[in-house]
């Protein structure tokens, strides 16, 4: 075995079946390390030369594989014999990268093989000689080194070639980083386009590493800001008041459709002013709720009902008639002249009543009329007149007469 191109003669192996036969024989050194592999030299066992041809038969068809591990399913083929039978000293350039080098030939059955190949395989190997050099060297005396590009510092032993690159550089010795707006392994991956102040994405990993634009977030800023989020790394929350519950713009914030019921500002941010409510804030609210309160800025309903004489969700409804009062819950007094106040229940008394709102106390002596606002007249016997409509109801002074007494000879 050799590596650094320093050639080195392997004892001879155990030797599988001389005088036994096999369907399968396998083989295998361990270099202790990757390397690059550039050429393998067999010897294989020569007994003289009555038997060359029955020798070279025995090894003819033979595979070589370099791999990471024991199997050679897991690495892969550099060589394969036939169908012209090989010399017992055998020389082939194996240019590629692998810890063992595994030997291999078959004969299975039910298979035509060429003439001369005999019947059962064999691994009867004097010596195996590996050239190449170390994990990341190339060149004459393997004095070059590969570019720290290449994909686990492997490259071509002969001009140092990467056998492919490392995520983020390409060229034939991976010298150049990707372009701009690409990334990755090959290349092949295209940066989001949403990296902040238009740079680039970082050409290894495809993170923008100053950060996103708006509306974007994620290290390679290819995500989109949830619903209800917006800005720099979708930091911010949308107000929430949206025209129809939607998603403000996820850059901006603002309500591109417009705001809700009892909202305003480009962001829909800002409540109506007080005494307004509704779409736009255009409406004004009926100033009758509870307590002076002001209506709720959406919908203009008064949350904690109407004051006096007024009623409905807004209260920008008066009582009904003869109704008055919280609620409209009270009713006119019936000796109210016509129907009472919607606020307080007062009323014009019908004649003969006073003290609203209920009308309810019977004019004075001396008193009439509606409201008892008359006074009796001073013609009647000691000033008391029909309550109702003034008449003297205990006669007239002389020398009066009449029913007011306001008749004279």
């Amino acid at each position: 075995m050799a590596v650094d191109g320093n050639p080195a003669t392997c004892a001879r192996p155990d030797v599988i079946g001389p005088n036994s036969r096999y369907q399968r024989a396998q083989w295998y050194v361990d270099l202790g390390d990757m390397g690059s592999i550039y050429s393998i030299k067999i010897q294989f066992e020569d007994m003289g030369e009555t038997y060359v041809m029955r020798q070279r038969g025995r090894y003819a068809g033979f595979s070589l594989y370099l791999s990471n591990s024991t199997t050679k399913e897991e690495g892969y083929m550099c060589y394969k014999d036939g169908p012209d039978l090989p010399p017992l000293n055998f020389t082939t350039k194996c240019v590629g990268y692998g810890r063992f080098v595994i030997y291999y030939n078959e004969r299975l059955s039910g298979v035509k093989y060429p003439e001369g190949y005999e019947e059962m395989s064999y691994s009867q190997l004097c010596e195996v000689i590996v050239e190449g050099c170390s994990s990341g060297k190339y060149g004459e005396n393997c004095k070059m080194n590969c570019s720290p590009n290449c994909f686990g510092t492997l490259c071509d032993i002969i001009d140092g070639k990467c056998m492919k690159c490392r995520p983020g550089w390409e060229g034939e010795k991976c010298q150049s980083s990707c372009l701009k707006e690409s990334y990755g392994q090959d290349c092949k991956f295209r940066c989001s386009g949403h990296c902040k102040d238009g740079q680039s994405c970082d050409h290894v990993t495809g993170e923008c590493v100053k950060g996103c634009v708006l509306g974007w977030t994620g290290s390679m800023c290819n995500k989109t800001c949830d619903n209800g989020h917006y800005g720099i790394n979708c930091s911010s929350k949308c107000s929430g008041h949206c025209l129809y519950d939607k998603a403000c713009n996820k850059e901006t914030g603002h309500c591109d459709s417009g705001c809700s019921d009892g909202f305003l500002g480009d962001l829909c941010q800002n409540e109506c002013t007080p005494g307004w409510f509704g779409e736009g804030c255009k409406e004004s609210c009926s100033g009758h709720c509870a307590d002076k309160a002001i209506c709720n800025h959406v919908d203009g309903i008064c949350r904690n009902g109407c004051e006096d004489g007024y009623t409905g969700q807004k209260c920008s409804t008066i009582c009904p008639l003869k109704h008055y009062g919280r609620n409209c819950s009270s009713l006119c007094s019936s000796k109210c002249l016509g129907t009472c106040k919607h606020t307080d229940g007062s009323c014009t008394c019908s004649p003969g009543w006073m003290k609203p709102p209920n009308c309810n106390t019977k004019c004075l002596h001396d008193k009439y009329g509606e409201n008892c606002s008359n006074v009796c007249s001073s013609n009647c016997v000691n000033g008391t007149c029909d309550r109702f409509n003034g008449s003297c109801t205990e006669g007239c002074k002389e020398p009066y007469y009449g029913e007011m007494c306001n008749q004279s000879e």
